[in-house]
């Protein structure tokens, strides 16, 4: 079997599927390659440079994704693969619109994880409606879609998509790492972490205005990540630590030094973070949007709070004596062993490939 993953990005959550999907694949001897922008490569660690296939990006824009449509296209002449797994919107766009020419002489498999509906996003009415009817006129050439979340395939039937394509396999994480030490850790503090992007979708606005309101109380947040998508800076604060981004390497002794992660988001087409930060069983408070409900078990790995109100996630905070973190983190860890193993996505994607098309 020959496969091939191509995505126009992979930063974030995106590479982190990719490399657990081909590591798990080129162990079990599968010829597994991919296409991914080349300033992004190396966020596929543990990956030998002859599986990954690369093209100069300049971010999302239409010189790129008319080189990526390029490149994808040698690739599949090149290499003829039975499985063409397109991760993303703009890739699943653009290389379905290539196999649809392709397909009078080649016919592949062709699997599509949208990663995140373009029509649940934020964006204006007729935007969604235009991302809905491409995709649903799409995915008349499409074997099978993966959702990763009960949430994500739910919003597709509401949008008029076919059931009989459409599985679900939600994201998962690898074991977590060993650390010889957790680090410094303040017993008389709740040391609160935070992992991603300081965007308006993320929610990190919520959670700055969460800490004004806690300054003077035993509340420390770490910060982890940057502003991504533009916006001034993030606010200042005494009880706030700013880390700046992190490789996967260096985030274990801040998942096993907290308390407990908080994910503020506005929305979210899964919650890695939250799925990883169980597996070391790191407890969340997470907003009850999108598919986070589904990660985050209510009152037994976690909290869940209105999304947007910081007022709701400081109460919470207060309420919940140290004691709790503990018990939650121990609920969090099997949690992580019964859904969020890397070894079950892969299987099951695995399954999915060698599964009859509908």
């Amino acid at each position: 079997m020959k496969i091939l993953h191509a995505a126009e990005t992979i930063k974030g959550g995106v590479a982190t599927i990719i490399r657990q999907l081909m590591i798990s694949q080129i162990s079990s001897d599968i010829d597994s390659t991919c296409l991914v922008p080349k300033t992004q490569s190396t966020e596929l660690i543990g990956i030998s440079r002859k599986n990954i296939g690369t093209y100069n990006s300049s971010g999302r824009n239409i010189p790129s994704l008319i080189k990526f449509t390029i490149a994808l296209s040698k690739a599949l002449y090149v290499h003829r693969p039975d499985i063409v797994h397109l991760h993303s919107t703009f890739a699943g766009l653009c290389g379905r619109a290539v196999l649809f020419f392709m397909l009078p002489f080649y016919r592949p498999k062709i699997i599509y994880c949208p990663h995140g509906w373009a029509f649940i996003m934020d964006g204006g009415r007729i935007k969604k409606q235009t991302f809905a009817l491409i995709e649903r006129l799409l995915i008349k050439i499409t074997d099978t879609v993966i959702c990763v979340s009960t949430f994500e395939k739910e919003s597709a039937l509401s949008h008029g998509f076919s059931k009989e394509k459409i599985i679900v396999i939600n994201n998962c994480v690898e074991p977590p790492q060993e650390i010889k030490t957790a680090g410094n850790i303040d017993l008389d503090t709740v040391n609160l972490l935070y992992v991603g992007r300081f965007d308006h979708a993320k929610g990190f606005d919520i959670l700055v205005e969460a800490m004004t309101q806690l300054e003077g109380l035993p509340f420390r947040l770490t910060a982890v990540g940057d502003t991504v998508q533009g916006g001034p800076p993030p606010k200042k604060l005494n009880n706030i630590n700013y880390v700046g981004w992190l490789p996967p390497s260096e985030l274990a002794k801040y998942f096993s030094s907290a308390n407990v992660l908080i994910m503020p988001s506005r929305w979210e087409s899964f919650g890695l973070v939250a799925a990883e930060a169980h597996s070391y069983g790191l407890p969340v408070i997470a907003s009850r949007c999108c598919s986070l409900p589904e990660v985050v078990e209510e009152g037994v790995t976690g909290f869940l709070f209105e999304p947007g109100s910081s007022n709701e996630l400081v109460t919470l905070l207060k309420a919940t004596p140290n004691s709790t973190w503990s018990e939650l983190g121990h609920n969090a860890s099997k949690r992580y062993e019964e859904m969020f193993k890397s070894e079950i996505m892969c299987a099951a994607v695995l399954h999915a490939y060698n599964s009859n098309p509908s």
